[in-house]
């Protein structure tokens, strides 16, 4: 997985949108502490964000002052460190926490010494590459590029992680990208009708869900809700965290 994901990601160094000091992101987070839960849970966006590697300082999120160096000696074991370490060091909390309260309603958690027993995983299933700009800025030819190697890749993540539950907020489209066999039709758990302020809504926010299969013997449920620009936008915090404790879930 990790020499596929250097491979994506070598494939795209001379692309406009290239960030030249930063490496590909399989996934954020503790793979032991994920490994280790009752309940494993994962994440879904599009791809790493440029907010990831700032301009004026490329280090500023990960624990490490080379990235070409990883690349170039292929060093696998300290990749895995700055994955792992991510959520310990300086996360972009501004966007993960978009999905960090949706976690705390499943008694999950992306952050170490949280309290929540349960440690999830971050993927992306268009790209492991962070581009510059973000993606939707991307045109159709560099998307359409990133795209063929990098939800491979994603595939070939979940396939290992093989998750329980997965968490996806993002556009609808971007459904179609699963290749994974779907079990039944997509099932509404969950309709939102009011907004923060008290006000009703123009139409309802709905939380769907769908079971697929990731292999012979194991399935994942997978739990949509709209993106706008970040995770789950379209709704507070505290309907977030319900979303968690949807008697669907709690069954």
């Amino acid at each position: 997985i990790y020499s596929q994901s250097f491979q994506t990601f070598k494939e795209s160094r001379e692309k406009r949108y290239s960030i030249l000091e930063s490496i590909p992101i399989a996934y954020f987070g503790n793979l032991q502490a994920y490994e280790n839960s009752k309940k494993r849970i994962i994440t879904v966006g599009l791809n790493p964000s440029n907010q990831e590697f700032p301009d004026d300082n490329p280090y500023h999120r990960f624990s490490t002052t080379d990235y070409q160096e990883i690349i170039r000696s292929q060093d696998f074991q300290s990749y895995q460190e700055l994955l792992w370490n991510y959520y310990h060091y300086n996360p972009y909390m501004k966007w993960f926490n978009s999905f960090e309260y949706v976690l705390n309603g499943f008694n999950a958690s992306f952050l170490p010494n949280s309290g929540y027993p349960n440690r999830a995983l971050h993927t992306d299933i268009c790209s492991p590459v962070p581009t510059n700009p973000t993606w939707g800025k991307l045109n159709k030819l560099e998307r359409e590029e990133l795209f063929r190697l990098g939800n491979k890749n994603w595939h070939q993540v979940i396939t290992y992680l093989q998750p329980n539950l997965m968490l996806i907020s993002v556009a609808k489209d971007h459904l179609k990208s699963i290749q994974f066999e779907q079990l039944g039709d997509w099932k509404t758990i969950q309709k939102i009708t009011h907004r923060a302020n008290g006000k009703p809504r123009k139409s309802p926010y709905e939380i769907k869900i769908s079971q697929f299969k990731l292999s012979p013997t194991n399935t994942t449920t997978i739990c949509f809700g709209q993106a706008m620009h970040t995770p789950f936008q379209a709704v507070s915090n505290e309907e977030k965290w319900k979303i968690g404790q949807n008697e669907y879930f709690l069954t």
